[in-house]
């Protein structure tokens, strides 16, 4: 590998390996909230390829399991605020869930080492490829996707309205790739295809200036929205609706009644009042027949707003929508839920190990929530609301799906007390960010504990609440009709990604074995290289 940095090779050699994986993976997670560095992810994975070129197989293998350990790691600390047993989960997670980066590592190291140009764009195509898949399925967690590093970065996020998140991923990790190939000294050989990656960073980058610059259309009358952030905390929550101590939920109905209440004085009155995620039971709202209770209809005619709330129905967490008049607006069951938070994989087969079953009687939740199989959307007289509900954010194919079925402006609702004062309450902000970008939508979070926001259609933040802090956020949502390309076409980038990933490396491949046929003699005697 000769002398990077002004290291003798052999030095170079021995460290590397073994400070590549956690100085890569530190440098990543500083750039996500709310560290904010979010220039360091830029660079950060250099250290990475230059550990993963010229390795055997097995060395690659392990360096980029290693990285995979630290990166989530040090990203997914916060586990462990969440209820017990969740150091369990986080040390699941954090051991098993690298061995995603096994394959990609693989394939990234031997693209690194193929002369060929296009090889340059092989890793940055399956780190793409490989975050769409973990955005699918029951297990979906793209909680991790470099997109989320960029929340701050403006400019650069506005390409999710025609990539997604995976476009932004793909010019960060490819921007490495030549800092890479600049370090090692192989600029010159890449010459076009540092050109190629110029053009599209200067393209990313106007784009988003046009968009940050662009008017906004014409606007009708905003919904103006009070979201209540009661601040309870995780444990008395969990005392209150778990326990079923009776005394706690009237004293949580008390609060969120008064300040609903306080809420509807606020000058100018709100349209929309939003209570957060798994607020109470939905029978202390409603009636069997889904009419008001008495006290709900007297607090919606005294506020003259609606109301959007989350509620447990049965095992189902859910938003219901109730309109001044009592109307019922209908009802939203989360779809996507967490896996070892709202549902255990194979909980029966987990339950019948010896000991282990014991455990898990004593320690996890008996019941797993039941998960909801279509959409619904709110109509209200300001605008067509789309609900998510908590972790619903991360997933990009639920805000996608709102829209597309006439949203015209999305609401998260969450309670994000499990985090305490981590940075997930931060992270989960910029997840809603790209949710706003993504499709050109106004985006109001409420939380239980905060941070509770309203985000632009260009993912910049025009109100938020602070962490733990009893208060009511009061802002303007506007309903919006256009349609994007990603909203339209999906995670066709993504896909695009990750047929290029398979088609380069299958070339190169079979380009190398041709190579080899070449260099054979007459008598079918292999030269030496």
């Amino acid at each position: 590998m000769g002398n990077h940095f002004g290291l003798k090779s052999r030095h170079f050699e021995c460290i590397l390996p073994m400070a590549a994986p956690p100085l890569s993976a530190l440098a990543l997670v500083s750039g996500y909230p709310h560290y904010n560095l979010y220039l360091l992810p830029w660079v950060g994975l250099a250290p990475l390829f230059f550990a993963l070129s010229g390795r055997s197989a097995r060395a690659r293998a392990l360096i980029s399991y290693f990285f995979g350990v630290f990166f989530f790691g040090l990203l997914f600390y916060w586990f462990c605020h969440a209820r017990s047993p969740a150091w369990v989960g986080y040390l699941i997670f954090v051991i098993v869930i690298p061995v995603i980066f096994i394959p990609w590592g693989l394939a990234a190291g031997w693209a690194l080492d193929r002369r060929s140009p296009v090889a340059l764009f092989v890793p940055a195509l399956g780190w793409a490829a490989l975050e769409l898949l973990m955005s699918r399925g029951s297990f979906a967690f793209p909680w991790w996707s470099l997109a989320v590093s960029q929340a701050k970065n403006t400019a650069v996020m506005q390409i999710a309205s025609l990539t997604g998140m995976y476009g932004i991923s793909f010019l960060v990790v490819t921007c490495n790739l030549v800092l890479y190939k600049t370090l090692s000294g192989q600029g010159a050989r890449y010459r076009i295809s540092f050109l190629v990656t110029g053009a599209l960073f200067a393209m990313a980058v106007g784009y988003g200036a046009h968009s940050l610059s662009k008017r906004e259309p014409p606007r009708r009358h905003p919904m103006r929205i009070a979201m209540v952030q009661p601040s309870f905390a995780q444990d008395e929550k969990h005392e209150a609706i778990e326990g079923g101590i009776i005394a706690s939920l009237d004293e949580m109905q008390r609060v969120f009644w008064s300040m609903a209440m306080t809420a509807s004085k606020h000058d100018p009155r709100p349209d929309v009042i939003v209570w957060p995620e798994s607020v109470l039971p939905v029978q202390w709202l409603l009636q069997e027949d889904m009419t008001p209770r008495p006290e709900t209809a007297m607090l919606l005619d005294m506020a003259d707003a609606t109301l959007i709330s989350g509620v447990f129905i049965g095992n189902y967490n859910s938003v219901i929508g109730i309109a001044p008049d009592g109307r019922y607006l209908g009802r939203y069951d989360k779809m996507q839920l967490v896996p070892g938070g709202e549902f255990i994989p194979w909980r029966r087969e987990l339950s019948q190990v010896p000991a282990l079953g014991k455990w898990f009687d004593r320690a996890v939740y008996q019941d797993d929530t039941e998960r909801g199989t279509r959409y619904h959307i709110f109509e209200t007289e300001h605008g067509r609301v789309g609900p998510l509900i908590c972790f619903e954010s991360m997933a990009p194919h639920i805000a996608r799906g709102m829209t597309r079925r006439g949203a015209e402006m999305l609401l998260v609702v969450t309670n994000d007390a499990w985090f305490k004062y981590s940075p997930a309450a931060a992270q989960h902000v910029a997840l809603a960010q790209l949710r706003a970008v993504e499709n050109r939508r106004w985006l109001a979070q409420a939380s239980n504990s905060g941070l509770t926001v309203i985000i632009d259609p260009q993912g910049r933040v025009a109100a938020s609440s602070s962490l733990f802090e009893p208060q009511n956020i009061h802002g303007e949502l506007y309903a919006r009709t256009d349609t994007t390309f990603y909203t339209k076409y999906g995670d066709v980038f993504g896909w695009v990604c990750a047929g290029l990933f398979a088609a380069l490396l299958l070339g190169l491949y079979v380009s190398e074995k041709l190579n080899l046929g070449m260099e054979t003699n007459p008598c079918g005697d292999a030269e030496p290289r």
